[in-house]
């Protein structure tokens, strides 16, 4: 079990706000996000890194499924808008070989969400958290730093389970202000 490469795709800068709320150094303002985190992974784990500083789209997906293997999409942008589009990519151009772990935060709570995508059932269920929800206060509204590294740490474990072709839940979420955590087993 390992990774062959991991490619990064975002458009966005690194601005003075999200230091605090993302994890991000003062060093990094003004720099593309892809390249200060494959800076990182490559630091670690070495070149298995591609960038691509650009919005999500069909191409990329198209892009992905030619490689012929089976892919990963972590997915935490910052609109439904955006979460809709990349899923319906990915749905599309992925034949069933996705699975997408997703992570949604707003402020204390969260939740992150594992969907295959050769598994009609997960992409309908999946399709109905995304239903009429509206942009007001983005997802990401009002997230820290904690929160994010929640929802990091789920996303990989929930990944890792899949890996390993491990049961486990398909959906877990929290609410840090009550001290709750529940969803599937991780």
């Amino acid at each position: 079990m390992g990774v062959g490469e991991v490619w990064l795709v975002d458009p966005d800068t690194v601005e003075g706000h999200n230091v605090g709320s993302q994890g991000w150094s003062q060093e990094d303002v003004g720099r593309k996000k892809v390249d200060v985190l494959g800076e990182e992974i490559a630091e670690r784990w070495g070149p298995l890194v591609g960038t691509i500083p650009e919005r999500w789209s069909w191409k990329i997906a198209r892009e992905m499924r030619d490689k012929g293997r089976e892919w990963v999409v972590m997915l935490g942008v910052d609109s439904f808008e955006a979460r809709r589009g990349v899923m319906r990519d990915v749905v599309r151009w992925g034949r069933g070989k996705v699975v997408v772990v997703e992570g949604r935060v707003l402020g204390d709570v969260g939740e992150v969400r594992r969907v295959e995508t050769g598994n009609e059932g997960q992409v309908k269920r999946w399709g109905e958290t995304v239903e009429g929800e509206g942009e007001e206060g983005g997802c990401t509204a009002r997230m820290t730093g904690y929160g994010a590294a929640m929802a990091a740490s789920v996303m990989l474990a929930s990944w890792v389970r899949w890996l390993r072709r491990d049961v486990g839940g398909e959906v877990v979420r929290w609410d840090l202000r009550g001290g709750v955590m529940k969803g599937g087993v991780l």
